[in-house]
């Protein structure tokens, strides 16, 4: 979103909103009228946080994000109308967390698939309670099959448990739906991934500019944040090159220049330095070391023991249960852990 939106808050109706989006070479330029139960507390102090872009294919959708009402409910005069309940339930401060609640914590968290029968297939997680203090480093092994996978897709919100509670930050997100857990997983999470996942026709200035395009940040500020997040990984002179102008360590800490600019609550990193060399891979994990100093709770995870043992914690699986849970240090305050 690259235009403030005219109108928003304060003024209720008839004031109309530009939205110019360009995204991957997709351009296109919606009008938005806002509708007269719109008020400043369901849309944010920014008028702007509850509003989500998504493209698929050819078709592009502005969507109102939140226990709001869903999408557009009319249209006059080729003006869409956006119709707001007068409070949201999910309008929170999402950068504020009480520090001496757990930022995770999970009750009977279970995953199971079933057969068409109903009949169950197979037991990916077991029931798992389990809590993880605000910036705890935590490392997560296991064979093959153990669920590993299964417990990084439920901590990510990217896939819902069968039973059970995960509270991120206090919030239940088993029992929001999905718009309100799309909100919290742009807020509250960062991704690192092994294969590193940038999109090779943007620069990797505009790789870590988009998650906070999706949060509707104009383009100035984003491209502020993101020349800052690319600057502390070491990669403020290359913000123009393309991602495969530089090496598989120099995109991996693009990568985690992204999954830091919207300053989450945790990150996730799943095997994030499985395709680089043991060199490059140090200077990554030194990376981690760092912002975990600086206070930042970490996952990931490994299987390789010498990247296990720079964790404080480390949470071993087999076949969808705990086989032990090693605390390795307490977690000491940001900038005190002697790393």
């Amino acid at each position: 979103m690259d235009r403030q939106l005219d109108g928003w808050p304060g003024t209720h109706q008839g004031k109309a909103a530009d939205l110019a989006t360009d995204l991957d070479g997709f351009k296109k330029k919606t009008r938005i009228q806002t509708g007269v139960i719109c008020d400043q507390s369901s849309i944010g102090q920014d008028g702007r946080e509850l509003i989500r872009h998504e493209t698929t294919g050819h078709r592009h959708h502005v969507m109102i994000t939140g226990h709001l009402e869903k999408g557009i409910s009319g249209r006059t005069n080729h003006d869409w109308q956006c119709r707001f309940r007068s409070q949201s339930p999910y309008h929170v401060d999402m950068n504020t967390a009480d520090p001496a609640q757990p930022v995770i914590e999970l009750r009977g968290l279970s995953k199971t698939y079933s057969r068409p029968d109903g009949t169950i297939l197979v037991e990916a997680l077991k029931p798992l309670d389990l809590k993880i203090p605000r910036g705890q480093y935590m490392g997560i092994m296991g064979a093959s099959g153990s669920g590993k996978s299964t417990l990084m897709n439920l901590l990510g919100a990217l896939d819902q448990p069968t039973s059970g509670q995960y509270r991120l930050d206090g919030s239940d997100i088993a029992a929001l739906d999905d718009e309100a857990v799309s909100l919290i997983r742009g807020r509250k999470i960062g991704f690192v991934f092994q294969s590193f996942n940038l999109i090779p026709e943007l620069t990797i200035a505009e790789n870590v500019e988009v998650p906070l395009f999706y949060r509707g940040i104009n383009r100035q500020d984003r491209h502020e944040q993101a020349v800052r997040m690319l600057s502390r990984v070491g990669l403020g002179d290359r913000l123009g090159h393309r991602p495969t102008q530089l090496s598989g360590g120099q995109q991996q800490r693009v990568a985690v220049a992204r999954a830091l600019v919207g300053t989450p609550s945790i990150i996730l990193a799943d095997e994030p330095t499985g395709n680089l060399d043991s060199a490059t891979g140090r200077s990554i994990l030194d990376l981690f070391d760092e912002l975990h100093a600086e206070g930042l709770t970490i996952i990931m995870v490994t299987h390789d023991e010498n990247v296990a043992g720079r964790c404080d914690r480390v949470l071993r699986l087999a076949d969808g249960s705990v086989a032990s849970d090693e605390l390795q240090r307490e977690v000491q305050p940001a900038g005190d852990n002697g790393r």
